[in-house]
């Protein structure tokens, strides 16, 4: 109901309308809730919420979620559902609107936070088809755009997390980092994976260093999937620490990873 309000015949993805209202997918849009906006940034995407908004809602006792469809009309459903979620599998479509992404995560945290134990975002066999033929009419792999995890603050009981996308597979240090703060009981962790990196974009930007994060800050992980840079100069103290060694670790997948000497990495 709500996306159909928004104009009588289109979801809000199909609008043509691009001005930021436009866009805005409704889930901070309650007239009792207070926001502040982070001095670091301007954009819409940094509000947060002062209080819990009251659950009220649909499928008062549903457990697992699969959903697909744009990012924005499934913040726009995941809004209206009270339930304490424990399984949340998404389709989406890729790429999509920054904005979007980081309201579906503030949410995800908001809402779900005290129930989610696993989390999965793939990408749609559209966004796939296109990043297909994205990369192939290059002629080499798809540079590819960022994908911000900032907006994971609060997910206590997550064990599993896994992001597949085709296109937004750019991650920093910071942001796994982030997700280990965000998500200490972590036992699988797998983030795009399978993507591929060409060499004008300079490799992928997460370094060996950044997962050692992972490593202290989830004494549970026990599988690791993710792509990263061995060719960055390397901080050759944190690998002899101890405090970085995972006495978990039981599955690491590197992809495709740059890296020139595999014994040395």
């Amino acid at each position: 109901d709500d996306i159909l309000s928004l104009d009588g015949h289109h979801t809000p993805s199909a609008r043509s309308d691009d001005s930021d209202a436009s866009r805005d997918s409704g889930v901070f849009s309650s007239e009792d809730v207070d926001f502040k906006l982070d001095s670091k940034t301007k954009s819409r995407s940094t509000l947060h919420l002062e209080r819990p908004v009251p659950r009220v809602g649909a499928f008062a006792k549903l457990q697992s979620l699969h959903l697909a469809g744009a990012v924005q009309n499934i913040v726009t459903f995941l809004k209206h559902v009270a339930s304490p979620l424990t399984n949340l599998d998404l389709v989406v479509e890729d790429p999509f609107d920054k904005a979007d992404w980081q309201d579906l995560c503030y949410l995800i945290c908001q809402y779900f936070g005290d129930s989610l134990k696993s989390l999965r975002v793939t990408g749609s066999s559209v966004s796939r088809y296109t990043d297909l033929t994205k990369s192939t009419s290059k002629g080499d792999a798809f540079v590819g755009r960022r994908l911000p995890l900032d907006g994971f603050s609060y997910l206590p009981l997550l064990t599993r997390l896994e992001i597949d996308l085709p296109e937004s597979v750019i991650l920093r240090d910071a942001d796994v980092a982030n997700v280990a703060r965000a998500c200490p009981s972590l036992e699988v962790l797998r983030l795009c994976p399978n993507a591929r990196f060409s060499i004008p974009s300079g490799g992928p930007t997460l370094s060996l260093e950044g997962i050692a994060a992972l490593t202290m800050g989830c004494p549970q992980l026990d599988t690791l999937a993710l792509v990263v840079n061995g060719h960055a100069p390397r901080a050759d103290d944190v690998f002899f620490a101890l405090c970085v060694s995972s006495r978990s670790l039981v599955r690491l997948h590197l992809g495709h990873s740059w890296v020139r000497d595999p014994l040395q990495v």
